[in-house]
């Protein structure tokens, strides 16, 4: 069977220097389905090289070598890569491609970043680099190669994410310059998110200010950007913050009691609120905690609708910073028992959680018989809803979960959702567990969920393996309590 590539190969071979070429690429339907076939594999193709002169140099290449993008700048020149022929098709087709380039790269993601595990006398050094989208670059070409998307291709960015760098790699300078001076420029304000900037800053500049200013996602916030941006009237779909900002302004507060209620009273709101527990401040507790009051006037000053809450690979916190918080009464806490907990006097439309394998989560799946025990419940008296979305990652269900305990960790996750479970309530748990382990679940859910939790029956079955990851939903209903549980099995 051909390939869809293979298939646009053929059809190149046999109609080049025919007549109908022509008519094939002046084709606007035709020309988007052939693109429609490769534009995934687009910037996997995107060859990089620096010319003799210092030019950047780059080249797209289609299905089989037959196709190839055309530079649309005198200052950069086509450097022909190995075993590949140059050939232009026609106009139409060239611009077609080249707007899949412009699409695909509105949105920039900056990941795997190379760990330096030495240090260099030679600079650049030979062992940084970091990948811009598929694209992976090092010190001595990422500013060419972003020129070369705005300048030559003339993309222009709308998001832009940086991930997992750790600040472990020299390259986070470069990727800070790179986003303002070449990817940016004076476009920040066509810049609708920008994530990830701690990953990258250590404080904050005036070109990531005004970004700030404009952007609908932001975040995570540094305490400096605060003040930049507490100064304004500006509405965020998604606004990011790390539990250790809000507990620094507590302890700044102290000192100067304006610094809390200035940041609470900020004409600034947002859709939703995504709190990333990093730390651990509780010296006799191996568990997350969140200044309480604090956060409950900050969700009914800002509007918020709707609170993440994403537990983060945790970092080494000094003894220090723990007895600085314990003037900090109440505390929101996610470990203990939940009755001792008051329940907020407000009602978010809903409560998203992201359980990712950190070391306190890691730590509470081996102390609890019951997974998490008190996770999820005392999320439901930190920030009441009647709606509850729980992700439980690839890691997370790898680590709790094989084919010889099925039964039981679904069990375990009805019983920790059930804590303080109030009437009409939805509750949305995701799982990803491993392929082999997805037909375990489809015939505990079908077959025995019923029997072991007799007040919920199964209402729906459905199946959308035509997306990618493949996704099953089980729906329960518990009549008695007008209450859903939703199962979505992602493979």
């Amino acid at each position: 069977m051909n390939t869809p590539n293979s298939s646009c190969t053929i059809l190149f071979e046999n109609l080049y220097d025919n007549d109908l070429a022509l008519k094939l690429f002046n084709n606007r339907t035709i020309v988007d389905n052939i693109l429609r076939n490769v534009k995934g594999d687009i910037n996997n193709r995107l060859e990089l090289r620096v010319s003799h002169r210092g030019a950047f140099s780059a080249e797209t290449i289609f299905s089989g070598n037959l196709v190839s993008l055309m530079p649309l700048h005198r200052s950069y020149t086509i450097f022909k890569p190995r075993l590949t022929s140059f050939q232009l098709v026609n106009k139409s087709f060239n611009l077609a491609a080249i707007h899949v380039i412009r699409k695909e790269n509105r949105t920039v993601v900056f990941h795997k970043f190379n760990r330096c595990d030495r240090l260099h006398k030679i600079s650049p050094c030979p062992d940084c680099s970091v990948h811009l989208n598929s694209v992976k670059l090092n010190k001595k070409n990422i500013f060419q190669y972003a020129r070369f998307l705005k300048q030559t291709m003339k993309i222009m960015v709308i998001k832009i994410r940086i991930e997992d760098s750790k600040r472990v790699c020299c390259m986070i300078t470069d990727v800070h310059q790179v986003i303002h001076k070449s990817l940016i420029g004076s476009d920040y304000d066509k810049v609708e998110e920008f994530v990830g900037i701690d990953q990258i800053s250590f404080s904050t500049c005036i070109p990531c200010e005004k970004i700030a200013a404009n952007c609908k996602v932001f975040g995570p916030v540094q305490n400096d950007m605060f003040n930049a941006i507490l100064r304004l009237k500006h509405h965020y779909d998604v606004l990011q913050v790390k539990d250790m900002r809000l507990y620094k302004l507590m302890i700044l507060n102290k000192e100067d009691p304006t610094v809390v209620e200035d940041f609470i009273n900020s004409n600034i709101t947002c859709s939703k609120l995504t709190i990333f527990l990093m730390y651990m401040y509780e010296k006799e507790a191996f568990g997350y905690s969140l200044p309480r009051e604090f956060l409950d006037l900050l969700i009914k000053k800002w509007n918020v609708k709707t609170v993440e809450i994403v537990p983060r690979q945790d970092q080494p916190i000094p003894y220090y910073f723990h007895c600085n918080t314990d003037f900090i009464v109440p505390k929101a806490k996610f470990y203990v028992d939940y009755w001792t907990q008051p329940r907020s006097k407000y009602t978010l439309d809903g409560v998203e959680i992201d359980l990712q394998l950190t070391k306190v989560v890691e730590q509470q799946i081996k102390n609890r018989k019951s997974l998490f025990d008190n996770f999820i419940a005392n999320a439901r008296r930190i920030f009441p809803s009647n709606k509850i979305t729980v992700r439980f990652s690839k890691e997370v269900c790898q680590e709790m979960m094989s084919q010889g305990n099925v039964e039981d960790f679904i069990s375990g996750i009805i019983l920790m959702t059930q804590k303080d479970a109030q009437p009409n309530s939805h509750i949305s748990l995701k799982l990803y567990p491993e392929e082999v382990d997805a037909p375990l679940i489809d015939s505990f859910l079908r077959e025995n969920f019923e029997k072991k939790f007799d007040s919920w029956n199964l209402e729906t079955v459905s199946d959308s393996s035509a997306n990618l990851p493949a996704e099953k939903c089980y729906q329960f209903f518990n009549q008695s309590t007008n209450c859903k549980i939703i199962f979505y099995i992602c493979c």
